[in-house]
């Protein structure tokens, strides 16, 4: 965990406020007031039964209550130790932090999408797994954390993520390289399970602008901007996160 950047010291394996932190909490000023950072919002509004399965989350991977704005990354443990909402004790032993815990799901997850309604049948296995198109070429594959798909990465190939967890990599398709936008999809952040996959497409398809073709273009809430191509019904054939 970041412990510096909340003003917190380790003294003899065991930490201790500073100071300053002490006055701020003291006085319910926020610690880190001036870089006005979201994890504290969502600190401040957390219930200590949210804080324990947030820190489960951290430790354990369980996604089990939490929404997609708890699980925006390992800072949030941070904002829970200035709000006094969970100990030190609770955080000290934590694995992998410093880094978002990436959780893979099995198949059998995509068959149990909720809201699937504004999407074709194929798009489901299109944006999580890639397809193979009847004309021989690899398209789709968007979301990396399914086990068993027939969507790869190539291994070397993946970039680093932009501010919302957003990357991109080249991929292959039952061993069929992508050769589309230079063999590259744009994936959508290892932090997010499917359903919430499938909340940001929804969310992008209600606020869904006109491109060109049968191209859309929407923003969800957290400032994602996915792309999407439409049927003449309206229905979602293919959405990713543009990088």
């Amino acid at each position: 965990l970041a412990l510096d950047l909340i003003g917190l010291i380790p003294v003899i394996g065991v930490l201790k406020y500073s100071d300053e932190t002490a006055e701020s909490v003291a006085s319910g000023e926020k610690i880190l007031k001036e870089s006005q950072t979201i994890y504290e919002s969502f600190a401040d509004m957390m219930s200590l039964e949210d804080a324990k399965r947030y820190l489960d989350f951290l430790e354990n991977g369980s996604r089990e209550g939490l929404t997609s704005a708890e699980l925006a990354g390992v800072e949030k443990a941070d904002a829970l130790l200035v709000s006094q909402k969970v100990g030190y004790e609770d955080v000290w032993d934590l694995r992998n932090v410093g880094v978002a815990l990436v959780t893979s799901y099995g198949k059998s997850t995509l068959n149990s999408l909720k809201n699937t309604e504004n999407f074709t049948d194929s798009a489901i296995e299109h944006i999580f797994e890639g397809q193979v198109n009847a004309r021989g070429k690899a398209v789709g594959y968007h979301y990396k954390g399914i086990e068993g798909t027939s969507g790869n990465v190539i291994p070397g190939t993946e970039s680093s993520v932009n501010n919302i967890g957003i990357y991109k990599a080249k991929v292959e398709v039952n061993g069929v390289p992508k050769t589309a936008n230079g063999g590259f999809s744009s994936f959508y952040p290892k932090s997010m399970s499917p359903q919430e996959v499938i909340g940001s497409i929804n969310e992008a398809y209600r606020n869904r602008v006109y491109i060109r073709g049968n191209t859309y273009s929407g923003l969800t809430s957290s400032g994602m901007e996915i792309e999407m191509f439409l049927d003449k019904n309206g229905k979602i054939i293919s959405a990713y996160p543009v990088y």
